[in-house]
């Protein structure tokens, strides 16, 4: 396995892109023994990401921003509730439906890209272990943070964004902690793939994972009408009744003539 890296034709990938070359399973033709795919651009990387937390995070802050509504007294039926719900929701759209869906998300497919891995199909540990790196870490840990002060200050994280007074300064430098944390968390990811050469995480190297570009369907070329054999009672000068070919009658002709 390697990643090839040159000045291409027109027909070939774009300047400065990078192949990866990945054999396939043993299973194929021994005429095709690889698989090319063009390596993504770290900007479709981090844009399809920055996108799939948002639409991953819309019920989630729905429920947080409403719970001071269907759950005033903060009672803790309803953080468990917010909790489960939210962890199903990441869990489904950042790990089921990629496994499903050959690495993709929304996003990515909407940017045309996908995640694979270079040896095999990807497997569900896989695609766990890097989201619980990328997502349900920095989750936990701010939800943790955030369990805290709504059961002792009765506040989330939401009523610091609005500005509402707060008359517990202590949550308030615990709220602004956790929000500089997960800045910086995403901020370290958004490096690490920006200045890897593979544009890859830690975990994917590790991992042999790499996000490429989806492969344009290739028309299908339509196929080609199979030819009647012609059966002929005339006999040739030299081929009798042997004739080889399909040949028309205006070139047996030609051929009589010749002779």
């Amino acid at each position: 396995m390697k990643i090839i890296t040159k000045k291409t034709t027109d027909k070939s990938p774009e300047f400065n892109e990078q192949v990866v070359k990945r054999p396939l399973p043993s299973t194929e033709p021994e005429h095709s023994e690889l698989d090319y795919f063009l390596l993504a651009s770290p900007w479709r990387i981090i844009l399809a990401r920055f996108f799939d937390i948002i639409i991953a995070s819309i019920l989630p802050l729905v429920l947080s921003i409403t719970m001071v509504k269907w759950n005033p007294t903060y009672a803790i039926w309803g953080l468990i509730l917010l909790i489960v719900i939210t962890f199903v929701f990441l869990f489904l759209y950042f790990i089921v439906i990629p496994y499903l869906w050959g690495g993709k998300t929304f996003c990515k497919w909407v940017l045309r890209i996908k995640l694979i891995c270079l040896n095999q199909k990807i497997t569900f540990l896989a695609l766990f272990v890097r989201e619980a790196l990328i997502i349900f870490i920095p989750w936990l840990i701010e939800l943790l943070f955030d369990f805290a002060c709504i059961m002792i200050f009765k506040i989330n994280i939401i009523d610091l964004f609005k500005n509402k007074t707060i008359d517990a300064p202590i949550a308030v430098i615990i709220m602004k902690i956790v929000v500089t944390f997960y800045f910086l968390w995403y901020l370290g990811l958004i490096f690490a793939v920006i200045f890897n050469k593979d544009h890859q995480i830690l975990l994917d190297r590790q991992s042999k994972l790499m996000i490429v570009k989806i492969k344009p369907k290739e028309p299908v070329s339509p196929t080609k009408p199979i030819k009647k054999l012609i059966n002929r009672d005339k006999k040739h000068v030299h081929l009798g009744t042997d004739q080889p070919g399909n040949l028309t009658d205006e070139a047996l002709k030609e051929i009589d003539e010749l002779t």
